[in-house]
């Protein structure tokens, strides 16, 4: 029910806050393997991503929320027209994101995590609320 408020453009619930996002990628594709000359492996993230992150924070720019403390639970409308894959594939990279522009302290403290299809303007409606 929160959801779908949040949805239709009312106001979030009190010291939680309601964001629109560009779609996410997917978990398979933000991290790559690579080898250095020296035969030593490594993890890269992905161009795809780190585009992402920069859409994200154009977006953002200027119209941050306050942040939730602690722990939180999160809600994820992933733009049903855009849908490919697995809906919980899409999870951590908003998480990572909340987390990295400090919305949220830290991703580990997401209670209760809810990715599904419905609505969303720019891709990803994402709801989170302090628990």
């Amino acid at each position: 029910m929160v959801l779908r408020d949040a949805q239709a453009g009312l106001t979030a619930p009190l010291n939680g806050f309601v964001i629109e996002l560009p779609f996410p990628p997917s978990v398979n594709s933000i991290w790559r393997m690579g080898r250095a000359r020296t035969g030593k492996s490594y993890m890269y993230l992905t161009p795809l991503y780190a585009r992402w992150k920069l859409q994200a924070d154009k977006v953002m720019l200027g119209k941050m929320p306050k942040p939730v403390r602690g722990h939180f639970e999160v809600w994820i409308t992933l733009d049903e027209d855009q849908r490919r894959g697995d809906a919980d594939n899409y999870n951590k990279a908003v998480l990572d994101w909340l987390q990295r522009v400090e919305l949220v302290d830290n991703d580990k403290l997401s209670d209760n995590v809810h990715v599904g299809w419905g609505k969303a303007a720019l891709g990803c409606t994402v709801l989170v609320l302090p628990v």
